[in-house]
């Protein structure tokens, strides 16, 4: 399976606990759904076959991801918070 395919075909949420106003940190505790852990053993299988190039490629794109999922929902928080 292609690097592409795989990130189009998962879906990986994290989740974040607010500890106090402006601060949020990812919350260790919760647990995976059966599907999040069915995601995760793939994701493993498919890593471990992967070359270190490709394994490089696929953590610098993993790595950008976060940061446009990270703009999204700050454009987000603050189109709600300047809609109340």
């Amino acid at each position: 399976m292609a690097i592409r395919d795989f990130l189009q075909s998962s879906d990986y949420v994290n989740n974040f606990t607010p500890l106090s106003e402006g601060e949020v940190v990812m919350n260790q505790e919760m647990e995976l759904t059966l599907e999040q852990e069915f995601h995760l053993r793939h994701f493993a299988d498919v890593v471990k076959q992967m070359s270190r190039e490709q394994a490089q490629a696929f953590l610098i794109e993993q790595h950008r991801l976060m940061l446009v999922q990270k703009t999204l929902f700050q454009k987000l928080l603050k189109q709600g918070w300047e809609s109340k």
